[in-house]
């Protein structure tokens, strides 16, 4: 095969990729928005707010569990097709829910169906010739479209209402059925007929760093669940207006786009276990301005440099466990995690949250970003060891 058409395949498999995985995502990428929109629509308390942040994540987290483990068994263009349908059904039921149980079914069949979208969009990326280049495209994407939404659904509610929002998560989901014809055959997943494979780049490094490291994408995905759900709630309690906090989170994604830019230009540097530490630093005391009364310019500024850092910690994971992963089996778990992790920060919020308000919010999501990054010091101590071996060779 020439390389200008090995090139254009590249191009098409990550475009669709991109694609099935932001909009797999996209409920997840605006869920302060979301949330606060059903909350005004349905009356929604605090605890309850948690429940429905945990419902989509945990349709996701089944989905793409199940998948991790059956992936092999199915063609990627079924999924695509599985998982519009799904979802689909999911939002029309979210039209007709009349009170919170049935929003919450409705809402968690939305998320199986996602995560089916997530499933096909992660490995279609995974099979780009330069999947570290387009990783990088998917995480600057996912920022602008957290963007993008969190500055334009206050004016679709304020116009629509809660209806809005779910008609336009329907509109997104036909954008995925343009990518079929661009997926590969279940034949060509292993890799050994594909001219994408990249070549493997991973270290040997201790298995036992490996499955630690996964309690550490667990954790981080637990601290970002539990902020990110309660993120608009947080603001609105201080008396900001709805449309002002859905704002402010929009600002904040240009620091997110920032980090990952940031990370990029770090380099080599960057493979450093200092990261890590410096961006929990920056987490937990934009975490702690949000602890108690707080002005909107700390709340801007607490967004905006919590944005910064997230990225960064949420992109290096996802690297250093590739880099150590020779299997492909804890890349693969990664994406459960994830969403299990989306979805029990929320709940667990809500368990206490009525009982002892907002600092509930604070406190978990340091605590468990603090767990995370304990967790990943032993393989990035691992990856270190390797490559000075690797060099004195």
């Amino acid at each position: 095969m020439s390389p200008t058409v090995v090139s254009r395949e590249s191009y098409a498999l990550g475009i669709a990729g991109t694609l099935c995985a932001l909009v797999g995502y996209s409920v997840i990428f605006l869920l302060p928005s979301f949330v606060e929109a059903a909350a005004q629509h349905y009356g929604l308390n605090d605890q309850q707010l948690g429940w429905l942040g945990a419902a989509d994540t945990a349709g996701l987290a089944l989905s793409t569990t199940v998948m991790a483990i059956y992936l092999q068994r199915f063609t990627l263009a079924r999924l695509l097709w599985s998982g519009v349908l799904i979802a689909i059904l999911g939002n029309l039921y979210s039209l007709f829910s009349a009170d919170l149980s049935h929003l919450l079914g409705a809402r968690f069949l939305a998320g199986l169906g996602e995560g089916l979208l997530v499933v096909v969009g992660m490995s279609t990326l995974a099979q780009t010739r330069d999947t570290n280049r387009w990783f990088a495209i998917y995480t600057a994407a996912a920022v602008l479209l957290q963007a993008a939404g969190l500055f334009a659904l206050p004016k679709i509610i304020a116009q629509w209402g809660f209806d809005g929002v779910i008609f336009c998560f329907l509109m997104l989901l036909i954008g995925p059925l343009f990518c079929r014809r661009f997926l590969m055959p279940l034949s060509d997943q292993n890799g050994t007929n594909n001219p994408e494979s990249p070549a493997d780049t991973s270290r040997a490094v201790s298995k036992t760093s490996l499955y630690v490291a996964l309690f550490a994408v667990l954790g981080f995905y637990i601290s970002i669940g539990t902020f990110w759900t309660y993120a608009a709630t947080l603001g609105t309690a201080e008396g900001f207006s709805f449309e002002w906090v859905s704002e402010a989170l929009s600002l904040s994604m240009i620091g997110g786009f920032a980090g990952a830019v940031l990370l990029v230009f770090l380099g080599s540097a960057a493979k450093n276990y200092w990261i890590y530490l410096i961006s929990a630093i920056v987490m937990v005391v934009s975490l702690w301005l949000l602890l108690g009364g707080f002005t909107q310019w700390q709340y801007l500024s607490a967004l905006m440099a919590y944005s910064v850092v997230w990225s960064v910690i949420a992109s290096k994971l996802y690297a250093d466990v590739a880099e150590g992963d020779g299997s492909g089996r804890f890349i693969t778990a990664c994406q459960p995690l994830i969403n299990i992790g989306f979805a029990l920060g929320p709940l667990l919020a809500s368990q206490w949250i009525l009982d002892h308000g907002n600092q509930v919010i604070i406190y978990l999501a340091a605590l468990a970003l603090i767990f995370s990054v304990v967790c990943i010091y032993p393989l990035v101590n691992s990856l270190a060891y390797s490559r000075d071996v690797e060099n004195a060779q």
